[in-house]
């Protein structure tokens, strides 16, 4: 649990209890947490505080003045230790976090049951009103239709053979997540998913229906990213599967802002490239020039690295190899339990803490909410509605007609977005 306590403003002395995800803001609507109306500094929707992996986060809703923890800016999601302090606006908060009285239920079922079925391996009806086919999900929604694999069904006597008839038995929500991983690998497995890792999606889908930012750009670019990874894996003889699936790692890394993006480590871009990295695949990075801004070219480069990854890997721990995104020189791929029964499906690190580091154990499962909500939100709001009742569908935005601007390099270098790390830890 964790309880904020007011010090200024209004109301101070005031305490509020959170279990759940929570927004602050002055709207009485939107907001759990209300700031009087009358104090114009914090934002009708100014923040919001997510719970997951057991932790506490708080993301800025695009305030006009601004989210803090202990006076360091909020510019994306950011862990609120115990004791912290808040600032919203000219609003001061303090944050006291207590154990609960019972363990967490991460073992109650996550999977929606009643009124569903699931056809091959992505087809999904609810009584609610899907259509499926055989191996697609059609979700009457403005985002695009998901490409589904060459083969939806392993070939007779192939190794995988019982991966259908798993499927056949299997809830939607898992068989949504079987069905990112096989486009990611290429071929589908019978590997069950489990509980743990799905309950962290949940926790990831919440957080982000919750904040609602971004999505008008998000629906803008995302075409635009996928059909240029989808023209370079055709003419590389890849999974035209794994670039539609990848296309949505951009929300998770700088949700798809092509240029302004800057992280604390340096990293810059739509893809979030630290200098050096981006210099090993042929993107310059110099006084005048970074071409990390030019969205036509760090794509091309992303896809080299991610495939260089899924080299490493293997085809079959395609989510090691998003991981080692993040982690950066593969070192995920350590991971690779070759023993393991289900032949490469390593879920395990991601939900285990202490295998991966924090923000990697988080950074998959985030991937996978990213890629839930965009090629299925009718199904990602459901789960998340089992955690959070009231939780709102993601804004809509026409992007009909959007045009990407032209790919071309900033006309500033990494001076930029400097490395800030040790600035900040003195």
């Amino acid at each position: 649990m964790l309880r904020l306590r007011f010090e200024d403003g209004a109301e101070p002395g005031r305490q509020v209890a959170l279990t759940a995800t929570t927004r602050i803001g002055r709207d009485p609507e939107r907001c759990a947490v209300v700031v009087a109306a009358n104090d114009d500094t914090v934002s009708r929707e100014h923040a919001v505080l997510t719970r997951r992996g057991g932790r506490w986060w708080i993301d800025d809703l695009g305030s006009a003045r601004g989210t803090f923890v202990d006076g360091r800016r909020v510019c994306s999601p950011t862990e609120v230790p115990d004791g912290a302090t808040l600032t919203l606006g000219d609003l001061t908060l303090t944050v006291a976090l207590t154990a609960p009285t019972s363990a967490p239920a991460r073992g109650r079922s996550v999977a929606l049951t009643a009124g569903l079925a699931v056809v091959g391996l992505t087809g999904i009806v609810t009584a609610g009103g899907w259509r499926a086919s055989a191996t697609t999900v059609d979700a009457a929604t403005p985002l695009p239709t998901p490409s589904p694999p060459a083969s939806a069904l392993p070939e007779a006597g192939s190794t995988r053979r019982d991966a259908g008839r798993h499927a056949l038995a299997e809830p939607p929500f898992p068989a949504a997540v079987r069905a990112l991983v096989s486009d990611l690998s290429g071929a589908p497995s019978a590997c069950p998913i489990p509980e743990l890792f799905l309950q962290d999606v949940q926790d990831e889908l919440v957080a982000v229906l919750s904040s609602g930012r971004d999505t008008c750009r998000v629906r803008q670019w995302q075409p635009v990213v996928a059909a240029h990874l989808e023209d370079l894996a055709r003419a590389e003889g890849k999974p035209v599967s794994r670039a539609r699936a990848l296309s949505w790692l951009p929300w998770v890394e700088s949700r798809y802002e092509p240029a302004q993006a800057c992280s604390v480590a340096g990293a810059r871009g739509m893809w979030q490239f630290l200098p050096a990295t981006a210099r090993t695949f042929d993107l310059v990075v110099g006084p005048g020039r970074d071409d990390r801004c030019d969205w036509s070219a760090s794509t091309t480069a992303a896809w080299h690295y991610l495939d260089r990854l899924f080299d490493r890997c293997g085809d079959d721990h395609p989510l090691l190899a998003i991981a080692g995104y993040n982690t950066g020189g593969g070192r995920s791929c350590a991971h690779v339990d070759t023993d393991a029964v289900c032949g490469g499906w390593d879920f395990r690190p991601f939900y285990e803490r202490g295998t991966l580091h924090a923000e990697t154990t988080e950074y998959v499962p985030r991937f996978v909410a990213s890629w839930l909500l965009g090629e299925h939100p009718e199904l990602a709001l459901t789960i998340a509605r089992e955690r959070v009742p009231d939780l709102l569908p993601l804004p809509t935005c026409d992007a009909d007609g959007f045009v990407p601007p032209p790919p071309v390099a900033c006309s500033t270098g990494p001076e930029q977005c400097p490395d800030r790390r040790g600035a900040e830890a003195g």
